[in-house]
């Protein structure tokens, strides 16, 4: 179908299979194919810069 990584599509369509699939009693095959099509997201800061703190302050440790 064409659909690339991180298309939201691609996740619609894998979960609506396994559904399909698992009404078939295929709980297993219905998982692989969720784990294959449907990733969790990983989520990386957009500027390059190391992930704030709560506290916004960098988890850098100080230089002594």
């Amino acid at each position: 179908m064409g659909f690339t990584d991180g298309d939201v599509r691609r996740t619609m369509l894998a979960k609506q299979i396994a559904g399909v699939i698992r009404t078939q009693d295929q709980h297993e095959t219905a998982e692989d194919l969720l784990r294959r099509f449907d990733q969790p997201a990983i989520f990386t800061p957009d500027d390059g810069e190391p992930p704030a703190s709560a506290d916004d302050t960098t988890n850098e440790t100080p230089a002594i």
